[in-house]
């Protein structure tokens, strides 16, 4: 028979020491944040690269790397991918398209109307010019409910065009008023059975579902919740949830709702406090879970599809440099997971956020795992920004 080379005398000593290194490495209360899994690996996020005076639509993973589609797209409108990850949707001269992945077959969802406006009117020296704009809509928001719901955002957008531009369109017979472009700014809803989309109130900001029913909006500088049904548009939190005038961010999983409400700190005047609101079912907020100490306010807030983790992007209005924080919403305690990275979005998998570091107007995509080990993901810093 085998003896061991240890003794009981030598194997107490031993046992001590690794009961000690158990209890050190798991302390209560201590965070353990988790890397990227395969499926965070394997997950794609699509986006918007600049090309000319334009944009082309890019599919991006860590597995498979940079795939082009051929698409030319709106560059100030979102990209974005449904949750079955069989549609894609993106805007281009004014129109909402969605593209079945599987067939490559393209369709119109929603269409505004777009065109060169002109006005006429004496300018500074009272000379009488007329001056044109190049009207139209972008699209922003997306985002998914039940029974194959869409909700998204409407925004006018209005480029001024040069002197010559408004004389070839009046020399055309083709002068039109602004007024002719005006559309209703706000939240639509697109419902499957029906080829109009469905304005529903003004808003800033869409952020989810969560629920059937239901929709959770801007109203009032702070999170709202709108019912379908009856119309009703009721707040989620107080109004000292907003007391310095910043949009409280928030984000939609389930029928969990997480709302981020900038607050000024009273121990210091360089800090902020952003008090983390976590609402389930349609309870309102009363009291924040936790509160992300820094010195910017959040300005963008992403929840993981498993509902357990928050990132948190904190931006400086005057410098704009960013800062994201990971949160773990369970064991309630939050850390920096990178600075100078704008937010996109969370990986399938829950355990990763995409996010873009740019350069000027465009940059470069990127995948962190929870742990903050990083992988670049493209490398031609052409990669528009979120809208």
């Amino acid at each position: 028979m085998l003896k061991s080379r240890f003794g009981p005398a030598r194997l107490v000593p031993l046992i001590s020491v690794a009961t000690a290194f158990l209890v050190a490495s798991c302390r209560p209360g201590e965070v353990v944040w988790p890397a990227a899994t395969q499926e965070d690996l394997a997950d794609t996020v699509y986006g918007a690269r600049a090309v000319g005076t334009g944009a082309e639509v890019l599919a991006v993973s860590a597995s498979e790397g940079v795939k082009e589609l051929g698409l030319r797209c709106d560059p100030q409108s979102e990209v974005t991918l449904s949750p079955d990850g069989r549609l894609l949707y993106y805007g281009r001269d004014n129109s909402l398209y969605e593209r079945e992945l599987a067939t490559a077959k393209d369709r119109v969802v929603a269409a505004f109307t777009g065109g060169v406006a002109c006005e006429t009117g004496p300018d500074e020296t009272g000379r009488v010019k007329t001056s044109a704009w190049r009207c139209g809509a972008r699209f922003r928001d997306l985002t998914f409910g039940p029974d194959g719901q869409l909700a998204f955002l409407v925004e006018p957008t209005e480029t001024p065009l040069p002197e010559a531009a408004a004389a070839s369109a009046e020399a055309a017979g083709q002068p039109r008023p602004r007024a002719d472009f005006r559309m209703d700014a706000g939240a639509y809803l697109l419902d499957p059975e029906s080829d109009v989309p469905r304005y529903l109130l003004p808003t800033r900001a869409v952020y989810g579902f969560p629920g059937q029913g239901a929709l959770i909006l801007e109203s009032g500088l702070t999170a709202a919740r709108y019912e379908f049904r009856s119309r009703a548009v009721t707040r989620l939190l107080g109004p000292e949830a907003h007391e310095l005038g910043w949009l409280p961010p928030a984000a939609a999983s389930g029928d969990k709702v997480v709302v981020v409400a900038p607050k000024a700190d009273e121990k210091s005047h360089e800090y902020v406090l952003n008090e983390v609101y976590v609402i389930e079912g349609e309870r309102g907020g009363s009291r924040p879970s936790l509160s992300i100490r820094g010195k910017e306010p959040a300005t963008r807030v992403a929840l993981s599809p498993d509902g357990r983790y928050l990132a948190v992007e904190c931006t400086s209005r005057v410098l704009g440099e960013a800062v994201i924080y990971a949160v773990d919403l369970e064991r309630k305690r939050y850390k920096v997971l990178l600075r100078g990275g704008g937010l996109l979005r969370f990986a399938r998998g829950s355990r990763a956020v995409f996010y873009l570091v740019g350069r000027g107007q465009t940059g470069d995509l990127f995948l962190a795992g929870l742990d903050g080990a990083t992988r670049r993901l493209t490398s031609d810093e052409k990669v528009l920004p979120r809208p």
